[in-house]
């Protein structure tokens, strides 16, 4: 399983979770800075995360929020 397959089933299971329906979103790319170098390439794997989160009906526009 990939990092986004990963994180995509994690957020399904999070959102399932939520019965109160309280989540507000998810965020990503907690501190940036500390692993990419440039906006561009946050921004392309953030995209790949967002990709990932669409493909399932469980979390299809969910929402995102982030960096922190």
């Amino acid at each position: 399983m990939t990092p986004r397959q990963l994180a995509a089933a994690l957020a399904q299971y999070v959102r399932g979770a939520d019965t109160t329906g309280q989540l507000l979103g998810f965020e990503l790319g907690n501190e940036p800075n500390g692993y990419l170098t440039t906006v561009n390439a946050y921004m392309e794997r953030i995209g790949r995360y967002v990709a990932a989160l669409d493909a399932s009906p469980a979390t299809v526009g969910v929402p995102i929020t982030g960096p922190a």
